[in-house]
């Protein structure tokens, strides 16, 4: 039952009862009953698909919809918001048939100017009533959609009378960036309802850009220092930072002409305005719309502009202490609750990491450091583009042609001449382009984006730094020369280096070893150490069991000087680390906690003190406490507990402090040497460092110089030298950097120092640690799945230079699901039918649910993680589907683990949970969980075994499985994204287990995708069936060999057992393969049963633990018996159209 809000203010509430219900209640009962929200869909995925929308809706709009015990309670905005289908299946009217005209009245700036929404039919004005989302007229009620419910808000809530021009025009471009599918932003929009939406010419004709994100440009040859900013889109920005490219002013939201109105128009452009508008005008009814967020860090731009030329400078060099102050004022609580002032701190971080971006040419400028001063790293890799083809597509007002660079600017003039004679198109490429501005634009950006600044154009020289640029603690620098680094003196201890009975946990055998590594390498006189470990064996243990002997031994005699300890780590792990000291330590082991973060600060702030340390260079936070303990010999009362922007923010504050340690949690965060936070790292003042991290390289090879020069400066070289040495990847100079890292240091005194790394994994650590396996699900793309690839493959071999990135993760997308979640609410089943890797893994699940174990599954998209989660909750009957991603605060982040984690305490059988693979990649542990699929891939392997190591960890008692779906192109076969991504992921993880290695090197991995998803393939069919069946056996175990990832013998047929090749994995242990070849001189007769009872057999027969099963076959295909055996006994089954799959993308 739907219950329509009788008013605009009231919201709309849907219930069940048994009474008249539809056929997903199947209760028989006297009386109609009101059915609890949670039983609605246990029959019914189509109400699943549909209620999931709901919630998505609910988490991107606080407060929108409300679960409760019996009813769902949703404003009008969600109501919109919701997919026809969707609609239909919660019960509410249909859409409005009618069509919506918008036009405005009256003169733009006057009283009399209005936005205006009609309902037409046949040309016909229609009478009607609105009440929120509904539409009441002759023909019945109606549910009106996005946009044009956003589009009839407007039209209410605008009063001409109380706003000015400026705002008239911000009113008008919202108005009609509403109802441009292309530039509506946020607003999801249902295709049906857009083909409803009718404009009047003009603001048909208008253009709007949505700006979400800027950076800042300084103008060349600006003797008084001058800076504009250059505005961005998200798309761009997303399909940049998933790649690991930088990105550059190329990548510009605005056309060049477009981009030059914004910033110098001395009537409409920025400048002309003190205070920042959400529009303006860049061209004749063309206009850039600014985001809520932007426009307010926005403000601080323009402000800054107008500033003395000093302060400009400091801005300039370091403007994300001023944006973070404007964001935080912003989303300011009255709440002194931590929780709350994390949360708060945890959207600031978010909105930060969104809205300033640090181009190519900004970086080359400004590093972060305060004072204006231009870094000398020329040295550093350039990002290249060789892996786009010279001649490319670009998209012209939705129609695509090829052009090249010296052919865009004749393509150009034809557009210009076309629209200025009249034409409605021009020709190009053999092809009819339309002749609009839009096409010119489109043109442009294109161009734009291919084009590298030309080397003759000049640069802006920075001025010369002045004492009062110095906003931030100078530090030594070793990115050039050999500027700096700290004597190492042996430091001096009482004997005995066992643990304190302060430390309440027995700590594991490498647990042991890595503690004692911590302490040889303090008392050795070492000025900082990496501790690298594997995730889950306990990194953060081992080092507050050393901070445990530390404290011990400071207090029984000369143990160095008694100083704070400080801590520092990522917001979302701030909590976890109290949790753990708690844990493991008994009560004030570290002396008391000072949290200087969060609603902390308030307290902890000077009086009459305003803004961060960065605004003049002057401490503002209170240590007068600890300084005071510290004069009297009794700094080890202390420790505190910070986040990496805190430490940026009052840099000046923490310098002040003298620390006998400071630990860097999750120290890549610090990687980028241009930044303010990896400057303030290096401006703490401890006399040891301990750096923690499971990915020391997480993107590039100069990740792992800039986080051991914090830890060790000077151990790598210059960051220069080190650039020149690991130029070139190569298994060689990855060999010698290992040594470097994690072999005892020889000293030119002919001193042995212990390693300054510690790198294990847990396969080697913990001998009673369960198994992991890894399983591959190749599945053939549906028809619908594999057309759209193919289109997109198609576009993308064209060679779409300015496109190539956004078409490739296109790519990836349609890889999972060719269409939006939004699609499913009609048929569910039939939308999970269109998707390869979706089939593999409910398949995946029901077994895992039969065993009554527990999975998680991580996907990238966030409608899909709602429709996933909400399919599975009806699909098993479960009460709640937890979601953690990276909207989810951290208050609900730990109790959705604490609650998963009960199945430990209590267990209640088959769970999953769903996350985001960035999001939930650290800081949990989720060991009652014993399944891992991947139904997304990341690009980086390593973020990848993070995700598997939220479940494979100390207190992990069972054995795991990684599940990893792929969705094969039926023609494609080894060519699909899925495949190629796979060979690529798993050439870089088998280097990475034995040497360091880096995840990523931009062209090189991009280049390899685009070759790969455009190769040929390479079984040669004739030559596999002239073979005979040993010939094809040796066929089989080459290839294996071949691949470099497997050793493989053929077995003697006396005691074959049912096996006819024996496959052992190089690396990880006790890992086995076992095949079953049948070849056939017939290829279209299928193979039965019997294959896969010899292969099962085989399993039992040799007793290696847990192999991979396969039946391999030249032959076209299986019977129905052999696939139903083969799914039961979970055997894979590869036919002839699969052999160029094997073993890569069989074998895991």
């Amino acid at each position: 039952m739907v219950q329509v809000a009788a008013s605009l203010t009231d919201p709309v509430v849907f219930m069940a009862r048994t009474e008249g219900a539809k056929r997903w209640f199947r209760i028989r009962r006297d009386e109609p009953i009101v059915l609890p929200t949670d039983s609605w869909t246990y029959e019914d995925h189509a109400l699943a698909t549909a209620i999931a929308e709901l919630r998505h809706i609910g988490e991107e709009r606080d407060g929108a919809v409300r679960f409760e015990d019996d009813r769902i309670v949703a404003d009008h905005a969600a109501i919109a918001a919701l997919g026809v289908n969707a609609a239909r299946q919660l019960g509410l009217p249909e859409t409005v048939p009618y069509a919506f005209h918008a036009d405005t009245r009256g003169v733009i700036g006057k009283d009399s100017f209005r936005l205006v929404g009609d309902w037409m039919e046949g040309g016909r004005l229609v009478t009607t009533r609105r009440n929120g989302a509904f539409l009441t007229a002759a023909g019945g009620t109606f549910r009106i959609p996005e946009p044009i419910f956003s589009a009839l808000e407007l039209c209410d809530s605008f009063e001409a009378g109380a706003l000015d021009l400026p705002e008239h025009w911000a009113a008008l471009a919202r108005f009609r960036a509403t109802l441009d599918p292309e530039t509506s932003g946020d607003i999801a929009i249902e295709p049906s309802a857009a083909d409803h939406v009718r404009m009047a010419a003009a603001l048909q004709e208008a253009r709007i850009y949505t700006a979400a994100a800027f950076s800042l440009s300084l103008r060349s040859g600006d003797e008084e220092f001058q800076f504009d900013p250059v505005l961005f889109d998200t798309a761009t920005i997303d399909a940049r930072r998933e790649t690991g490219l930088e990105i550059s002013e190329r990548d510009g939201l605005l056309g060049v002409e477009q981009a030059g109105a914004f910033r110098s128009d001395p009537e409409r452009g920025f400048r002309a305005f003190d205070r920042v508008k959400r529009t303006y005008v860049v061209g004749r009814g063309q206009y850039v719309l600014l985001d809520d967020d932007l426009a307010s860090v926005l403000q601080v731009v323009r402000d800054k502009q107008e500033a003395p030329v000093e302060e400009r400078k400091a801005f300039f060099a370091n403007p994300k202490p001023a944006i973070r102050e404007a964001l935080g004022s912003k989303r300011e609580a009255n709440d002194d609750d931590p929780t709350t002032a994390m949360q708060i701190d945890e959207s600031v971080e978010t909105a930060m990491d969104g809205l300033f971006q640090e181009t190519l040419e900004y970086a080359d400028r400004a590093i972060g450091s305060g004072a204006w001063t231009k870094p000398e790293l020329e040295f550093l890799p350039k990002v290249s583009n060789v892996w786009l083809p010279e001649s490319f597509a670009v998209n012209l007002a939705g129609t695509w042609v090829n052009v090249t660079e010296s052919s865009a600017p004749a393509e150009r003039k034809k557009l210009q001449a076309a629209i200025d004679e009249g034409r409605a198109s021009v020709e190009i490429d053999g092809k009819a382009v339309p002749a609009t501005q839009q096409s010119i634009e489109d043109l442009e950006r294109q161009v734009r984006e291919r084009e590298m600044p030309p080397e003759s154009q000049p640069r802006p020289e920075p001025p010369s730094p002045t004492p009062s640029d110095k906003i931030v603690v100078k530090v030594h620098e070793n990115f050039v020369e050999e500027d700096w680094s700290p004597a190492t003196p042996p430091r001096h201890a009482p004997d005995g280096d066992g643990l304190p009975e302060t430390v309440l946990t027995s700590p594991m055998v490498h647990q042991v070893e890595g503690i004692a590594w911590q302490i040889a390498a303090w008392r050795a006189g070492m000025p900082g150490i990496l501790n690298a470990d594997d995730q889950g064996l306990g990194k953060t243990f081992q080092t507050l069991a050393f901070l445990a002997w530390l404290r011990s031994v400071q207090r029984r005699g000369p143990g160095g000087r008694r100083l704070p300890i400080l801590v520092v780590a990522p917001t979302g792990l701030l909590r976890t680390w109290e949790r753990e000291a708690a844990t493991h330590l008994a009560s004030d082991t570290l002396g008391m906690l000072m949290p200087a973060y969060g609603s902390s600060l308030r307290h902890l702030k000077k009086g009459g003190l305003s803004g961060t340390d960065l605004t003049d260079g002057v401490g503002k936070l209170d240590f007068a406490a600890i300084n005071a303990d510290i004069a009297k010999g009794h700094g080890d009362r202390w420790w505190i507990l910070t986040s990496y922007e805190t430490l940026a923010n009052y840099q000046h504050s923490f310098h002040a402090l003298p620390f006998s340690v400071v630990i860097f949690d999750e120290i890549q965060k610090i990687k980028n040497v241009q930044t303010i936070n990896a400057n303030a790292a290096r401006a703490v003042k401890a006399d040891f460092r301990i750096g923690l991290t499971g990915t020391p390289i997480e993107n590039h090879i100069l990740d792992l110089w800039a986080i051991v020069d914090v830890l060790a400066p000077l151990r790598l070289g210059s960051m220069k030298q080190f650039a020149a040495s690991y130029r070139t990847i190569t298994k060689e100079a990855m060999t010698e950097l290992h040594a470097r890292l994690f072999r005892p240091i020889r000293t030119r005194e002919a001193r042995e120092l212990p390693p300054l790394g510690l790198r294990r994994v847990k396969e080697d650590c913990i001998g009673d640690l369960p198994r992991k396996d890894y399983r591959l699900y190749p599945g053939e793309m549906p028809d619908i799945q594999a057309e759209v690839y193919e289109e997109a493959r198609e576009k993308l071999r064209d060679g779409a230079r300015g496109n190539a990135l956004k078409l490739l993760h296109h790519i990836r997308g349609v890889s999972l699901h060719p269409r939006s979640p939004r699609a499913a609410s009609a048929d569910p089943d039939a939308y999970v039918g269109e998707s390869a890797r979706l089939k593999t893994a409910l398949e995946i699940l029901d077994s895992i649910h039969n065993d009554g174990e527990r999975a998680l599954i991580f996907i990238e998209d966030h409608e899909m993680q709602y429709f996933v989660a909400e399919l599975l909750r009806a699909r098993y009957g479960l009460r709640e589907v937890r979601i953690i991603n990276g909207q989810t605060p951290v208050a609900r982040r730990q109790r959705n683990v604490e609650a998963f984690q009960h199945h430990l305490v209590k267990d209640e059988g088959f769970d999953v949970m769903v996350l985001g693979p960035k999001a939930a990649g650290v800081g949990l542990t989720l060991t009652a969980a014993t399944h891992v699929i991947h139904l997304s891939r990341w690009w980086n392997p390593a973020v990848e075994e993070q995700c598997n190591d939220r479940i494979y960890r100390i207190g992990q008692s069972r054995d795991v499985t990684v599940h990893l779906p792929l969705a094969v192109h039926p023609a494609r076969q080894n060519q699909s994204f899925d495949c190629v991504l796979n060979e690529l992921m798993k050439r870089k993880m088998s280097l990475s287990r034995a040497i360091i290695w880096p995840p990523t090197q931009d062209d090189n991995d991009l280049g390899a995708l685009l070759s790969g998803i455009d190769g040929t393939d390479a079984v040669d069919y004739p030559v596999v069936d002239d073979r005979d069946w040993q010939m094809f056996e040796y066929w089989v175990q080459d290839q294996a060999k071949n691949g470099k990832e497997w050793h493989a013998s053929l077995t003697h047929r006396s005691m074959e057992g049912g096996a006819d090749v024996m496959l052992e994995h190089r690396v990880r242990k006790d890992n086995w393969a076992i095949a079953q070849a049948k070849h056939t001189t017939s290829p279209v007769k299928l193979i039965g049963a019997q294959a896969v009872r010899q292969v099962v057999r085989a399993r039992y027969e040799w007793g290696k633990p847990n192999p991979q099963l396969v039946v391999i076959t030249n032959a076209f295909g299986f019977t129905e018996d052999a696939m139903e055996l083969a799914r039961k006994e979970d055997v894979r089954l590869v036919g002839r159209h699969q052999l160029c799959l094997w073993p890569h993308h069989i074998l895991a």
